[in-house]
């Protein structure tokens, strides 16, 4: 990313944290069980967090660890 994108996201840390934690709370396990699943949350996630975003846009979500239970 840009360097103004990569500040932006570093200074708005805990209101992305927010936006992804709110999306997370209306998720059922039915939701997030497949590959398809999860390609959907993390297109739900970057839409989410693009539109608020001022100095660029994020191009792909990737988690690190999923873990549902």
């Amino acid at each position: 990313p840009s360097p103004e994108l990569n500040n932006e996201l570093i200074r708005r840390r805990d209101e992305i944290q927010h936006i992804i934690n709110i999306l997370l709370q209306g998720k059922r396990f039915e939701d997030l069980n497949s590959v398809e699943d999860s390609i959907t949350l993390s297109e739900e996630i970057k839409a989410h967090i693009n539109i608020r975003l001022i100095s660029g846009k994020v191009k792909e979500v990737y988690f690190k660890e999923f873990v549902v239970n």
